[in-house]
């Protein structure tokens, strides 16, 4: 096929506009490479590749690295005010530790994006779920990604990849300029570490959670960092009953323990974690403040049904999803230049941490 008028890539545009439209090529249809479209336009290359470039640009198609590009149809001209929050897998959101993490994000995001004029919804799914055509890409006006761990990551860049808006809750460290929202944990963590300095403690041990999870990574980056600046020698760390759950710090608060000299003051990455730790130590007959400082991670609920009531980091989970919504709202607007969104975790004081008996 000739094209016969100037400019030639806008023509080109026109024609394979016209197809879409008509329904000669429908949502999800691959399109021919680019070099092959050349040859039946009789066009150069590069004219071909810029005709493809303003229908990508428009949102009419979109290429999918390693496999071609695809028909699509702009999330403007399909009138949906879908905003999905996509979590590894909706099996983990019932988990004991996870019950205490997930809903307070879910409130957030679902509250703001109903605020704003969508409908919000939840997916469990894996990278390979999301392909040209799916019903649920159809659906979407954007999605936010919870980055749990790094191979979370791939969700993330392929949603991305597709030509879906989307936004990551947690930090993301991948190859792709995707936005997030995070909240600063290795500041939080280090925060903690210097608090309990600043009470008299030298002999602190850190309660790390899963490997592999970005969060507890992020935590123990900077129980790490604190230490060494403050010149502190770190209790070494079981992989025994590393977890978010009570029985991993039950388990482990008796291990240090058994120390000749054991930790005076205990930082747990979570408050689940931290529960356990007070169970040990009452089990060992000692007390809490008094022979030993506990210290959570999260502020989540079970902190006001533990004795004595624990100190912990304040986690913003409400606003990460709230945010998430809004920084998401924005990237389905096209709107450019988003910048990450980091929030503060706070020290939340009660009855758990105390200076050190003195010797």
């Amino acid at each position: 096929m000739k094209i016969e008028n100037h400019p030639k890539h806008r023509q080109i545009y026109d024609v394979i506009l016209t197809r879409i439209e008509s329904g000669e090529l429908k949502e999800g249809d691959k399109l021919p490479s680019e070099q092959d479209m050349a040859r039946e336009f009789g066009v150069a290359y590069m004219t071909m590749r810029t005709a493809v470039n303003a229908l990508a640009g428009k949102g009419w198609v979109r290429r999918v690295q390693g496999k071609g590009t695809f028909v699509a149809v702009p999330q403007n001209s399909r009138g949906t005010t879908l905003l999905a929050m996509i979590v590894p897998s909706l099996q983990q959101l019932w988990s004991v530790s996870s019950l205490y993490y997930f809903p307070s994000i879910l409130q957030g995001f679902c509250a703001e994006a109903t605020r704003l004029g969508y409908e919000p919804v939840v997916l469990g799914r894996s990278k390979d779920q999301f392909q040209p055509g799916s019903g649920e890409l159809e659906q979407m006006a954007g999605a936010a990604c919870l980055l749990t761990a790094p191979e979370d990551f791939e969700v993330v860049e392929g949603l991305r990849d597709l030509g879906v808006p989307v936004v990551g809750i947690n930090a993301y460290a991948g190859r792709r300029t995707i936005p997030f929202v995070a909240a600063e944990q290795t500041a939080g963590a280090r925060r903690a570490v210097r608090y309990l300095a600043e009470k008299g403690h030298l002999r602190i041990a850190f309660l790390p959670g899963p490997a592999n999870n970005l969060g507890a990574e992020e935590r123990l980056r900077g129980f790490r960092e604190e230490m060494a600046e403050l010149k502190l020698k770190p209790y070494p760390m079981s992989n025994n009953g590393r977890d978010y759950t009570d029985a991993g710090g039950y388990i482990r608060t008796q291990a240090l323990l058994a120390f000749r000299q054991p930790p005076t003051a205990i930082l747990a990455a979570g408050d689940l974690i931290a529960a356990g730790v007070l169970q040990a130590v009452r089990e060992a007959g000692l007390s809490v403040p008094d022979d030993v400082s506990v210290m959570g991670f999260g502020d989540f609920e079970i902190v006001r049904h533990v004795q004595p009531q624990l100190t912990t980091m304040h986690l913003p989970l409400t606003e990460l999803g709230s945010h998430a919504a809004a920084l998401l709202a924005r990237h389905t607007r096209g709107e450019g230049n988003l910048q990450n969104i980091l929030l503060l975790t706070e020290l939340v004081e009660r009855d758990s941490v105390a200076p050190p008996r003195k010797a």
